[in-house]
């Protein structure tokens, strides 16, 4: 689905719901 959805891929993906700290510690683990 996300291949398709960006038309080649990401460089990351990072699935995470339902808790904010989880998803900004998350975030800035991959963030450049």
């Amino acid at each position: 689905v996300i291949a398709e959805l960006t038309n080649g891929g990401v460089d990351r993906s990072v699935e995470c719901t339902g808790h904010i700290d989880a998803m900004i510690s998350a975030f800035e683990c991959v963030h450049d």
